[in-house]
């Protein structure tokens, strides 16, 4: 159910503006409508908001870390932490450079001293080069060089003369302006000031909890500024605009009455950006399936969760299709109700519900791992519907085109349904007509599809006859919004194309249903390949079934994984795509996120 709003207006006393708020704030009913205002104080709690944000990337994850957390406060940690990181990054560069360095002069540091007192004595002026051993042959004849050391690679001259008129590459060093013995001294300083700095941000991370919780208070602290000040204000009185569930009426009143305020309510107008607040025990349980596709329905549109929760089961029980997998997906679900003490309530009930449901399906198919000597256990083999068996006894085709017409039946409901609750929401205007004859075509169009897929013998006429009225009561009625007849009847002549491309498109929206049948079959098949490819491992040598064991683990691993894309993929798209599309919802609204304290 959307439960029903109303637009409220409040004023206060200037004066009073930012204790009003506080009030409002912890009574926790109101959705504001207004967009939010920037002052001082939010932007300077935004920046610490960020300080703690990069700190928070900064601090190391530590698992079960001691209660031994920091008396001091939150924000000082975390702009020790960037200094820190900063610091890090300097000092990485520094190391990296003096590396660099110490690579150069260690071939020269035995020969260092004894060169420099030599040259020095003798009044000479040599440079040193590092040059490739194969480019030795190539010096001129005419620049006198000392061959002071060679390796493999490399050769290490001291030359008289400028190295300048070389012609081969080299790489001059300076031995006189550097140490190797201060650079490695700073090169190991460096190295304990990096260590130093690791274990500080290790300390420092025990604080993240700290760290988060401050995070939460000055989201919560910004959003009150933000909203202080975009408050609409004159000289003496502020207010504020926004939606209150009829539900909460009472409690805004007595606040109200209790605080001096100033309170307007009127009915949303039908530009009122209205939020939506669903009520109902199947939203709560879908809860984790809106969250993920972030979808809300419009205030002007219709709760179709029972609905959605209802068909989601079946086309989720039909997609996995395997009693084997829907066991593995509810031990892991009493494995993480166990564990995570914030797995409980509706996703837990959700996903009790899904797996029973793909258990229930897999027992009635036979289908147990892909696994055909499962099923055949004689309680397990009597609990199969022969109709429906995944792997028939006779070898037959038959269960298969019974799985599908099960899915065009099951699709040929779905949006009869979306219309006849379209129709129930129209009646008793004129437009509800239009929306019968959607229903009597998706009738005809599955009587057709029968005929041309699964070579039943409907007969023709009925098909044609009903396909004629649907096409008629759509062309004539589904514009009549009460107004002027020939008026509705004239703007679906002018829409007579979409009209009757739309109506056309009912057979291929019911069609689309076979891929409940056909995503089933393929992760019954993909589990049968991997058994197969199990035994073939397992056959080579006693030693080998340890390969073949995880063949079996990872391959219906994956295949668990590829089947709940598929849900996703293929079960939501039926529900947000076709039943949706033939309901006429968007699923355009904003869900109800009322100004309150947490």
């Amino acid at each position: 159910m959307i439960v029903k709003m109303k637009k409220a207006t409040l004023l206060v006393l200037e004066t009073h503006k930012e204790e009003a708020l506080k009030n409002l704030r912890k009574l926790g009913v109101l959705h504001l409508n207004i967009k939010r205002g920037e002052s001082a104080d939010s932007a300077q709690l935004k920046d610490d908001y960020n300080v703690i944000e990069n700190a928070l990337k900064i601090l190391p994850e530590i698992e079960n870390p001691e209660n031994n957390e920091s008396s001091q406060a939150p924000l000082p940690i975390a702009q020790k932490a960037i200094a820190l990181a900063k610091e890090k990054e300097l000092l990485t560069e520094q190391r990296n450079q003096l590396e660099k360095q110490r690579s150069k002069l260690l071939p020269w540091g035995e020969e260092k001293s004894y060169l420099l007192d030599y040259m020095q004595k003798h009044k000479m002026e040599l440079q040193f080069i590092e040059i490739q051993i194969r480019d030795l042959e190539k010096i001129p004849e005419a620049l006198e060089y000392i061959k002071l050391m060679a390796d493999d690679k490399k050769a290490y001259l001291g030359l008289l003369a400028d190295p300048e008129k070389l012609t081969v590459n080299y790489e001059k060093i300076d031995l006189r302006n550097q140490s190797l013995k201060d650079i490695q001294n700073r090169l190991a300083e460096t190295e304990q000031r990096l260590t130093s700095i690791h274990s500080e941000l290790n300390q420092l991370a025990l604080n993240r909890a700290s760290l988060i919780n401050q995070q939460s208070v000055i989201q919560r602290k910004i959003e009150f500024e933000e909203v202080k000040a975009a408050m609409n204000s004159g000289e003496k009185i502020a207010y504020v605009q926004g939606f209150v569930p009829v539900d909460e009426l009472d409690s805004l009143k007595k606040e109200a009455i209790a605080q001096g305020w100033g309170l307007a309510l009127e009915d949303p107008s039908e530009n009122d950006p209205v939020p939506t607040k669903l009520k109902s025990w199947a939203k709560n349980l879908l809860a984790p399936i809106y969250g993920l596709l972030g979808t809300v329905p419009g205030y002007h549109e219709m709760d179709i969760s029972f609905w959605f929760l209802l068909f989601f089961t079946l086309f989720f029980a039909m997609i996995i299709g395997d009693a084997g997998y829907g066991l593995v997906i509810l031990g892991g679900i009493l494995f993480a109700r166990a564990k995570i003490k914030s797995f409980k309530g509706g996703p837990f009930i959700l996903f009790f519900i899904l797996s029973i449901a793909t258990i229930i399906w897999g027992v009635i198919t036979g289908t147990w791992f892909g696994y055909e000597q499962i099923y055949e256990v004689p309680i397990l083999s009597k609990l199969i519907i022969p109709e429906i068996a995944s792997s028939p006894a006779d070898g037959s085709m038959d269960s298969m085109f019974f799985v599908m017409n099960i899915c065009f039946i099951l699709g040929t409901i779905h949006l009869v349904l979306a219309h006849l609750l379209s129709l129930l929401k129209k009646f008793p205007k004129l437009s509800f007509m239009g929306e019968l004859g959607n229903i009597v075509f998706i009738l005809a169009m599955f009587m057709l599809i029968q005929n041309l897929v699964l070579s039943k013998t409907n007969p023709t006429d009925p098909i044609l006859l009903m396909t004629g009225i649907g096409i008629a009561l759509i062309f004539i009625f589904s514009n009549q919004e009460g107004g002027n007849f020939i008026k509705g009847v004239l703007q679906n002549l002018a829409n007579f194309l979409p009209l009757i491309l739309g109506s056309i498109a009912n057979f291929s929206d019911i069609i689309s249903y076979i891929r409940l049948f056909a995503v089933g079959l393929a992760t019954v098949k993909v589990a049968d390949a991997f058994n197969d490819i199990a035994v073939m491992v397992g056959a080579i040598h006693p030693v080998a079934i340890i390969g073949a064991i995880a063949v079996i683990l990872i391959g219906h691993g994956l295949n668990i994984v590829m089947a709940g894309m598929s849900v996703i993929v293929h079960g939501v798209r039926l529900k947000m795509l076709e039943f949706s599309g033939h309901l006429g919802m968007e699923w355009s609204g904003t869900e109800y996120k009322p100004f309150k304290e947490n």
